[in-house]
């Protein structure tokens, strides 16, 4: 069992995301954030004094090489996901990876191999499935509560300026709406209702070859069908809705994130679980890593590596259904 009595963590990408996990780990019991890197010094060195890091550094490489840090969450664009978290690997260092952790299926294999085969604790950070209402919502539906599950939507969308060049359309930073957004209603479907036993897609192409929007059917035996929807076009409530047979759930809005789940029962009784308010809800899979690392536990049994990998399976489907390669 590791000794630390703080978990140093490194951050490799500093925009957005990573300003918000950074604020989270105030809400980490033990944790201390021990640097950040970005290609510029300047970036990192105003991260650094924005988040009260211990160190910035002016290279990926050289984060990864020292000997101060334990965690690293990688907070860079998709399509660098692989390489970075690749590096840390090597480098021993435990990884925590922005979904989605590779460009297709086979990145993501290939990292949980290496991080099996150097020793390494690796987990996508799909922050979603250690959310308390979201596990309050999947324990309803396994336990079968109110019955079996007849209708299941989720949705995820909002109205993006198109920039050719921005993360969001430019398909070489791998763009468009499903590895972006989609990737949260599939997760969640997959999650709540396991594998479907066919998909079918319609998908909107914008000018940069990417899927601005994209509607999903993910079918299920005894002819339930899981209606999930992504945009880049235009602004959703972003829910979980689930009926069944003696009532019904929703989740949101945002159910990405710490949302209320509100529960109904065919007599009329409402339950209403607010969100979590402490914090933007990054701090739950923080928290359990580090629970893994200090138990040197290579996988999360939450997380696992082939939950990442089943996940990455299916956006391949989905990606290949409308035409799209990465």
């Amino acid at each position: 069992m590791k000794k630390h009595k703080q978990i140093r963590w490194g951050i490799i990408g500093l925009g957005n995301i990573a300003n918000t996990f950074a604020n989270d780990l105030q809400f980490v019991p033990n944790a201390l954030l021990q640097g950040v890197a970005s290609r510029n010094l300047e970036k990192a060195e105003a991260f650094k004094s924005k988040n009260g890091a211990i160190q910035a550094f002016d290279s990926y490489e050289a984060l990864a090489n020292n000997p101060d840090i334990d965690i690293v969450y990688i907070a860079t664009p998709h399509v660098f996901h692989f390489e970075n978290a690749k590096l840390c690997i090597e480098n021993a260092k435990a990884v925590l990876c922005e979904k989605p952790m590779g460009m297709n299926a086979k990145q993501v294999i290939e990292l949980c191999d290496l991080a099996t085969k150097n020793k390494v604790l690796l987990m996508e950070a799909m922050w979603t499935t250690f959310l308390p209402n979201f596990n309050k919502l999947k324990n309803l539906v396994f336990t079968k509560k109110l019955g079996e599950v007849t209708s299941f939507k989720a949705d995820f969308g909002f109205k993006a300026d198109f920039k050719p060049t921005s993360r969001l359309f430019n398909k070489s930073l791998g763009g468009g709406s499903i590895l972006d957004i989609g990737i949260y209603p599939i997760f969640a479907c997959l999650s709540l209702l396991g594998k479907p036993i066919s998909i079918n897609t319609n998908a909107v192409i914008g000018k940069t070859g990417v899927d601005e929007s994209c509607k999903l059917d993910f079918n299920y035996p005894n002819m339930l069908k899981a209606q999930l929807k992504s945009t880049l076009l235009e602004n959703r409530t972003t829910e979980i809705q689930i009926l069944f047979e003696n009532g019904s759930a929703v989740l949101g809005p945002n159910f990405y994130g710490p949302s209320d789940l509100k529960i109904i029962d065919n007599d009329g009784n409402e339950i209403i679980y607010p969100k979590n308010t402490q914090g933007s809800g990054y701090q739950f899979e923080a928290i359990h890593i580090q629970e893994l690392f200090i138990q040197n536990n290579l996988e999360s049994p939450i997380m696992s590596h082939s939950k990442s990998i089943e996940l990455a399976t299916y956006l391949d489907k989905v990606l290949h259904e409308i035409g799209i390669n990465y």
